[in-house]
């Protein structure tokens, strides 16, 4: 009972000390723990650790067997305990001894341990460093970049900037034009209404003068008609009158010939006799030329002076023609026969009538009745050269074509 109780004892005091070696164990392995969780090494840690697992577990028995001693010893004789507590403390100080050593080798570790993770950071930080001089550099460019667009979008402000400002000025003035030009329409506008009022006004009162002229107009026409039939009749007259006075003068430069012919042989009373009666003759031929030149020359005095009348209506026809609502060549105005007249640009009127005549004219002649038979051929020819002069001496006259009556130059 007594040995089993020392032997309680010393195996509570060999699990005690067992214990409290393990609890160390833990706690530097716990320590380890902490350390671990910085950058480091792992697998020395591990290694360390496993060396440590595996002297507590060489521990454990050898507290067993030297507990079985004990016991036996303590059984066997209670004066031995002091031997045993030497061996004891002999193996605990060569426990002690192993544990210094260990620890002196774990310090060591833990040295090279700090070390390798002095040169681990400083590794990372040339790492870190570098990528941070990398990223600066990356930065350096960006920024580079950023500050020359800006400046770009500066200059692209200023300028968009500058554009508006004149787009501005060029807007007010061109406002300023647009008003201008509104006031002007406006007033163009009001001047045209009235301009378009008094010119239709205009145009109905010349329309209804043109109609009263192209009564007049074919009044007139009519007349002229008339005229050139009498004047057409009286050239004929006139070329039979030129004729018969050829004719006589020819007869007389005959007659002249055969009195020089016989003049020798007719005695000088007989002479006067015939001469005489020839020269009265002579006088009555000449007599009835010259009453029938003075109907003609009033024939074409009468004619003249319509022809002078004529003149004055083709002005106002000039000046009718010169209205500028006619559309161009036409004109509005009815004719009072029914048949339209149209206004040509070489101002004329023309109707639609198809007849055609010759253009015939005369003016009055002042020539005496001459006293012989060679100064009155010579007055009637200087009579027809100054007929055609005074055609030609005519401002204007109508003449009948293919589109009607004309008023030329």
């Amino acid at each position: 009972m007594i040995c089993s109780e020392a032997n309680k004892g010393e195996l509570s005091c060999s699990d005690s000390w067992a214990s409290a070696l393990i609890a160390e164990l833990d706690q530097f392995k716990n320590v380890k723990t902490v350390n671990r969780s910085l950058p480091g090494s792992s697998i020395e840690i591990d290694i360390m650790d496993d060396f440590l697992e595996m002297e507590r577990l060489a521990a454990l028995p050898a507290t067993k067997s030297k507990n079985q001693c004990l016991e036996s010893k303590a059984t066997a004789n209670v004066s031995n305990n002091d031997g045993d507590n030497l061996l004891l403390k002999a193996e605990l100080e060569a426990m002690i001894h192993r544990t210094t050593e260990l620890e002196k080798k774990l310090e060591k570790i833990e040295v090279e341990k700090a070390e390798l993770e002095t040169a681990l950071t400083l590794n990372e930080s040339k790492l870190q460093l570098r990528d941070t001089g990398l990223k600066l550099e990356e930065l350096q460019r960006e920024l580079s970049m950023v500050n020359e667009a800006k400046q770009n979008l500066e200059s692209q402000l200023k300028n968009m900037e500058a554009d508006v400002e004149t787009m501005s000025s060029k807007i007010e003035s061109l406002e300023k034009e647009i008003e201008k030009e509104r006031t002007l329409s406006a007033e163009v506008s009001v001047n045209s209404n009235e301009s378009k009022k008094m010119l239709e006004s205009q145009l109905i009162s010349i329309e209804v003068e043109a109609r009263t002229m192209s009564a007049k107009i074919d009044s007139l026409e009519t007349e002229v008609e008339k005229e050139r039939e009498l004047s057409a009749q009286i050239t004929v007259k006139c070329q039979e009158l030129e004729e018969e006075l050829s004719r006589k003068k020819q007869e007389t430069e005959l007659q002249q010939t055969v009195n020089s012919n016989v003049e020798v042989k007719i005695k000088q009373s007989s002479w006067d006799s015939l001469s005489d009666n020839h020269e009265m003759l002579w006088q009555e031929d000449l007599t009835a030329a010259a009453g029938k030149l003075a109907e003609c020359q009033r024939t074409i005095a009468s004619l003249g002076q319509q022809l002078k009348s004529l003149a004055t209506l083709e002005d106002f026809l000039i000046d009718s023609a010169s209205i500028p609502e006619f559309p161009k060549g036409r004109s509005l105005i009815p004719e009072a026969g029914g048949e339209p007249w149209n206004l040509h640009s070489n101002e004329t009127f023309s109707s639609k009538r198809d007849p055609e005549s010759p253009r015939t004219s005369f003016d009055k002649n002042n020539g005496n009745t001459p006293p012989s038979s060679s100064s009155s051929s010579s007055i009637m020819t200087s009579n027809h050269a100054s007929s055609e002069k005074n055609r030609n001496g005519f401002a204007k006259f109508f003449t009948r074509s293919k589109n009607g009556i004309q008023l030329e130059i």
